[in-house]
């Protein structure tokens, strides 16, 4: 060392190289009525699948909904396997039949999005001593629930305690969804008390008083038809900004 200032580099030498395109097919959307392939929704037409009310409202939400999907596509040995998974997993399920549709049932072991929301008895692992479901420690940093405050201009706010679907490695899945046969949850349900406790709250912290936006179900977790897109996910959450006023959603309002 000379102790001598380095020279910069010459400009644009950090300019990574152009991708080939071919190394990108990942990427590019399906296409056709790739749902069909599935026999409950053999006969939903285009308009209906693509319709988020009807996703919604056809979610499978219990086991016995997702076995009887399944039915035709996978073994019985499978079935079995994804009834002892769901029994022994700390999650609840709640999956679109958007997402399930892009699953590949001809090898479903190896399909990421199949890990990513069906969990199976058989790859299962005994916890290690120190696992908690609540792995970032955010209840330890509520004062009120579903605030939590770690740092002092920022907070995390958990309206909801409900996704559009459901990850298995969600962090936290303390309180997103509903009990289960081993995990009894820390409810944060959308109501106007903890609302305004929140709020409250905030309002008292000027150091921290918080940009709020309009709280709606997110579904930024939801897999594009890419099926490489897949996201973890969290509940419905704002974050920290500066200055104007918590909003109450008109969801909220209405229930008041």
């Amino acid at each position: 060392m000379t102790g001598q200032p380095q020279a910069s580099p010459p400009a644009g030498s950090h300019q990574k190289p152009s991708v080939d395109p071919a190394t990108l097919q990942h990427a590019d959307l399906l296409e056709g009525e790739f749902w069909r392939r599935i026999p409950a929704w053999s006969e939903i037409s285009d308009i209906q699948f693509r319709d988020h009310h009807w996703q919604a409202k056809n979610s499978i939400t219990k086991v016995p909904q997702l076995l009887a999907a399944l039915q035709g596509l996978v073994s019985e040995e499978f079935i079995a396997d994804v009834a002892e998974g769901f029994r022994r997993a700390p999650m609840t399920i709640r999956v679109s039949p958007y997402v399930l549709s892009l699953i590949d049932w001809n090898a479903p072991l190896k399909d990421p999005l199949r890990t990513q929301f069906i969990p199976l008895g058989s790859r299962l692992r005994p916890d290690h001593p120190k696992l908690g479901l609540d792995s970032l420690h955010e209840r330890a940093d509520m004062p009120v629930p579903g605030l939590t405050h770690r740092y002092p201009d920022k907070a995390l706010f958990l309206a909801l305690d409900t996704c559009p679907v459901y990850c298995r490695f969600c962090t936290r899945s303390y309180a997103v969804g509903l009990d289960t046969d081993e995990v009894q949850k820390f409810h944060l349900r959308a109501t106007p008390d903890r609302w305004r406790q929140v709020f409250d709250y905030i309002g008292s912290r000027p150091s921290s008083r918080t940009s709020w936006s309009r709280v709606a179900t997110r579904t930024s977790c939801a897999p594009t038809r890419s099926r490489s897109s897949a996201k973890p996910c969290s509940p419905c959450r704002t974050s920290a900004g500066s200055g104007t006023r918590p909003r109450v959603p008109r969801s909220c309002r209405r229930s008041s």
